[in-house]
């Protein structure tokens, strides 16, 4: 079984590219609704900025990863075969929160392994992308801003580590990308 860690920045095809998989059987885990749906459900008047930054006081700074990896193990544990043969966990921006779901799969499937998939584009292609997905536009300057803050959580230490980097430009084909991973 092989488990893929998709990283990269806002508009670069992650969520994209796990959605062209999932068609394909593949299982998907993506930490950015998972970690929305709990602070929705939670009964916290907090937003959601500050709702992390109270978790992460009260429980350290792998909070969030804690939060994410707890969603993880009860859907493995709740698969009658507790194997995925195929599946992509989406979103971690920095390598310590890899390493982290790493260790708690790897305690629930001690066969799998693990890869981490890099996907980048250009600044025009991940603003291009991400203005549409969001409905929004905002100005280029602060969006370069909104990297800034991205590759300040550690995005360049996983792109260092990653076994696979998929360059995602605007004219690259859904079947392209799905030939680079499988």
């Amino acid at each position: 079984m092989t488990v893929y860690f998709f990283s990269g920045y806002h508009g670069s095809g992650k969520t994209f590219t796990s959605n062209l998989l999932r068609n394909k059987g593949f299982e998907i885990f993506d930490s950015g609704p998972i970690i929305r749906f709990v602070h929705s459900e939670s009964d916290t008047i907090l937003d959601f900025s500050d709702w992390v930054v109270a978790g992460e006081s009260k429980f350290g700074k792998n909070y969030t990863n804690q939060v994410i990896a707890s969603t993880i193990r009860q859907r493995i544990l709740g698969h009658p075969l507790r194997s995925f043969y195929n599946s992509v966990i989406v979103g971690f921006r920095s390598i310590e929160g890899i390493e982290y779901i790493k260790e708690v799969v790897g305690e629930l499937i001690p066969d799998a392994n693990f890869e981490i998939v890099f996907f980048e584009a250009s600044q025009k292609a991940l603003y291009t992308r991400w203005s549409k997905r969001e409905k929004s536009k905002i100005p280029f300057e602060e969006f370069l801003l909104l990297l800034q803050k991205e590759t300040a959580s550690g995005l360049l230490k996983v792109k260092d580590q990653s076994q696979k980097i998929i360059v995602n430009e605007l004219q690259i084909s859904q079947s392209e990308i799905v030939d680079q991973l499988i």
